[in-house]
């Protein structure tokens, strides 16, 4: 198949009915091929009305970029394709671009594969652990953004390993699967980092809570509901929150 290339952005259409532009994804696209343009290996495929069947995102990029836009003209498609295509394409997920950065030699990565490997945490656990930037939603989205570039820089694997431990000692008061939350964990990192009150003497107190304690919405909730528990028929309370 032929691949065409232009910068003669205004020839091609969007299908009426495909998906909203997301501008988010246009600014971050742009910014990636700023630094590395694969447009030329990943070309849009329009149909021989010049209507974008796949890679309207590129498109904007490449108008931002002022780029060379590469195409490929698939003859017929229409809308039905558009969608076929959107639902059944297998983007990268974090263990992806895991794998590819240590295939391309970087240390790094093998060290937080390493540690979610040990440990048992998902890549995006891992990474919150791993770093010294707290765990919020802008905050989240500049980590996963740095280890998807190949740039993210474990700076707290001694923290991490110790929080790692510490987790695992609060699995049999909890109902499944919370203590590999993302919520709780920020709870617990959070009340390690405070040094409010000795790992061990949280985890006798939860020794005498009668079932598993359910999961919560927020990481202050945690620590609220860990706060009453260290607190009951104690004459001095600690605040956590």
């Amino acid at each position: 198949m032929k691949i065409y290339k232009t910068t003669n952005y205004d020839k091609f259409k969007i299908i009426k009915g495909n998906r909203f532009l997301n501008q988010r994804h246009i600014t971050n696209l742009a910014k990636a091929l700023s630094s590395v343009n694969l447009l030329e290996t990943h070309p849009i495929i329009v149909n021989e009305k010049m209507e974008i069947i796949d890679g309207q995102h590129r498109l904007e990029a490449a108008k931002t970029l002022g780029a060379t836009l590469y195409y490929v003209i698939s003859p017929g498609a229409r809308l039905p394709e558009v969608q076929l295509l959107n639902t059944n394409v297998y983007g990268w997920i974090l263990k992806d671009y895991l794998n590819s950065h240590i295939q391309r030699g970087k240390g790094e990565y093998e060290l937080i594969k390493l540690f979610c490997d040990t440990y048992g945490f998902s890549v995006s656990l891992g990474l919150m652990l791993l770093s010294k930037q707290l765990a919020g939603t802008h905050a989240k989205g500049q980590l996963i953004e740095s280890f998807k570039a190949g740039t993210f820089i474990v700076d707290n694997l001694k923290q991490a390993e110790e929080l790692a431990n510490l987790l695992n000692d609060y699995k049999p008061f909890f109902e499944s699967g919370v203590y590999r939350s993302r919520d709780f964990i920020s709870a617990i990192r959070s009340l390690y980092l405070k040094k409010l009150v000795k790992h061990s003497e949280m985890i006798r107190k939860l020794t005498f809570v009668k079932g598993k304690l359910p999961k919560q919405h927020s990481p202050k909730a945690y620590l609220r509901m860990l706060e009453d528990t260290f607190n009951y028929k104690r004459h001095n309370p600690v605040r956590f929150v």
